[in-house]
């Protein structure tokens, strides 16, 4: 139904600033579907017409004048402007150019696969609703690309990734400038859960691999901590990283001015540490650490300003020794000394779970027994990981990290296995998540 400018200004009037960034669009939607082209809000009209035919810069500068009457800042214009084109699309308007129109379901979410799950969730209600709407048949099976796509929320099927982009670097099915590609797609249509994937992939490789990311990379857009790399790292930062990564950490905490000492600690002995003390005493910034932990001694060496905090009672409770964790069905490389006390298998070993009860999180562990031995018995290692259960709770462990370290233990051990097929099995699983899976030049 058509808004008559009565309606139109009584639903201006009525709205806050706030509700007016949904009004207005919707005023927009209801102007340029009904084609009211004459009137007393003719100038909204021809916004949003000059904007849905080219004409974007026009069109913005007449919303802006608009919405400056209602003191609503002018660069929100063009956000009403754009939600006000996504609605005219999916109500099935300027066919010619709609994808909604003109593609199958599959190839409209093809084409959008770049966009995060939750938006490409709502296009393609949109899509199916307008065809209902409109009584054309689709191929609704086709939804199914969608059913596979990466998660926007925490996706735990990229765990380790940074540990399988890295045995394909060294069997030459990829290079690093792609894998930094994927990992950057990763972390960006991530709201969480990958906040560390880029660094840990970093970490194996030589230091050096920070010029190759400067050459090729701008820092601002990659998702990392760079000053949680070791100190070797950290050695080789160029300056506008550097200090980037610097100034963020001032600004987060520049309200109490105490930076945590795990947020700087690998700084400390890196060839940035004077200029990381010079900082924190200009602005008057110290280190949390808390009470008799050993980095009170570093600190105190390197005549750095520090205040300290009470140890969490909690925390220090939650601390088990090698027994309890086994009991619990827990191993970890520092268990060293309970493995050989009894005598525990290579596959034994296998069926236990790290603290957050992943299966296979360790590959490091299994450095503990011979190549031989890990060759020998692979199969049932990789078995064994693969049923282990949580005691307390009786579930099986989680296979997140499974299948980048079964790669890696596999290629530690020198175990003959078929790589290519292995990198057809990645690469689809890549293309299933609606991801890049494009490695090649």
């Amino acid at each position: 139904k058509a808004l008559t400018a009565p309606a139109i200004t009584e639903l201006l009037a009525k709205s806050d600033e706030f509700d007016l960034q949904d009004v207005i669009p919707y005023i927009l939607q209801n102007l340029y579907i009904h084609q009211i082209k004459q009137g007393k809000y003719k100038n909204l009209f021809s916004a949003i017409d000059h904007y849905m035919n080219g004409n974007a810069t026009l069109g913005n500068k007449i919303l802006q004048d608009f919405i400056a009457l209602y003191h609503i800042e002018s660069f929100k214009a063009l956000w009403m402007l754009k939600a006000t084109k996504k609605y005219l699309y999916a109500y099935g308007l300027h066919p010619q150019h709609n994808d909604y129109k003109c593609l199958t379901l599959e190839y409209f979410i093809k084409k959008n696969k770049y966009r995060g799950s939750f938006a490409l969730r709502d296009m393609v209600h949109n899509y199916i609703r307008l065809s209902l709407h409109e009584e054309r048949k689709i191929n609704i099976a086709e939804i199914s690309h969608f059913w596979c796509k990466y998660y926007n929320r925490k996706d735990y099927s990229m765990y380790s990734l940074d540990v399988t982009l890295k045995i394909f670097q060294d069997k030459d099915f990829i290079n690093p400038l792609r894998s930094i590609e994927l990992i950057n797609q990763i972390q960006n249509i991530s709201e969480k859960g990958y906040r560390e994937l880029l660094a840990s992939y970093i970490k194996q490789h030589p230091a050096d691999i920070i010029h190759f990311i400067n050459e090729n990379f701008d820092a601002a857009d990659l998702s990392i901590s760079w000053l949680d790399l070791p100190t070797d790292y950290i050695n080789l930062l160029p300056n506008n990283i550097f200090q980037r990564a610097l100034n963020g950490i001032l600004r987060t905490h520049s309200y109490d001015k105490k930076i945590d000492y795990i947020d700087v600690s690998n700084v400390l002995g890196s060839s940035r540490e004077n200029e990381l003390k010079s900082v924190m005493a200009m602005f008057g910034y110290r280190i949390n650490v808390e009470e008799e932990s050993p980095e009170l001694k570093i600190l105190k060496n390197k005549a750095v300003d520090f205040v300290t905090f009470p140890q969490d009672k909690n925390s220090a409770r939650m601390k088990s020794d090698s027994a309890s964790r086994f009991k619990e069905g827990i191993l970890k490389q520092e268990d060293k000394a309970l493995i050989k006390e009894k005598a525990l298998k290579s596959y034994d070993v296998a069926g236990f779970a790290n603290q957050n009860y992943s299966a296979l999180a360790d590959s490091e562990i299994f450095k503990l027994f011979s190549k031989e031995d890990i060759r020998k018995n692979i199969k049932l290692i990789l078995y064994n990981a693969m049923i282990g259960k949580m005691e307390s709770l009786s579930s099986f462990h989680l296979l997140y990290i499974y299948p980048g370290n079964l790669l890696k233990i596999i290629d530690d051990n020198e175990i003959e296995i078929d790589y290519p097929l292995f990198f057809k099995s990645f690469t689809v699983f890549l293309e299933l998540s609606l991801l890049n899976s494009a490695f090649q030049d």
